[in-house]
């Protein structure tokens, strides 16, 4: 299996689609857009059947972080 790590995240779609697959509960897209956008890091790890993993750094952009 061939994987790719990119320094980018998923679209909203695929992101609420993946939360959904993981049991992270269901979310609005806007909710989805929000989320990502203020992610202070995105990284998706891609296959060729699409999206098998991802994380973001979120925090206060000064003293915490979390990921």
């Amino acid at each position: 299996m061939n994987v790719s790590v990119e320094l980018s995240p998923p679209s909203a779609q695929v992101f609420v689609a993946f939360r959904t697959v993981c049991g992270w509960g269901d979310i609005s897209v806007g909710v989805a857009e929000a989320a990502l956008r203020s992610s202070i890091v995105n990284v998706t790890c891609q296959s060729e059947s699409g999206l098998i993993g991802m994380g973001r750094v979120v925090g206060d952009g000064v003293l915490y972080f979390y990921l």
